[in-house]
């Protein structure tokens, strides 16, 4: 994904700082939203392939308990913690972290 969003930085005109990782994850997360606001769709995607991932879990103690949700709750938020704190993507959604 790094390589993917370094090729459209260069194919667009976007500034490239820090590392590759790092730069992906800001894109990513929306943190800096220059990429999803060209590619919209890439955004949905994220969404998409974390709530399949979500929907994997092996384990019904690392899912969010059952209760009756409102809907503002299911809405994911998206940051790109630095590299210094681990780095990568953290979503969350259902009032805790999660991740990968």
């Amino acid at each position: 994904m790094d390589l993917c969003i370094c090729v459209r930085c260069v194919q667009m005109g976007f500034i490239r700082e820090g590392t590759s990782s790092e730069q992906a994850a800001e894109y990513i997360s929306g943190s800096n939203s220059e990429i999803v606001d060209h590619y919209p769709e890439l955004a949905a995607f994220r969404d998409i392939v974390f709530l399949l991932k979500l929907f994997m879990v092996p384990f019904m103690d690392l899912l969010p308990p059952l209760k009756s949700w409102r809907m503002r709750d299911s809405f994911l938020t998206w940051s790109s913690p630095s590299v210094v704190t681990g780095g990568g993507l953290l979503g969350g959604g259902y009032p805790r972290a999660l991740t990968k």
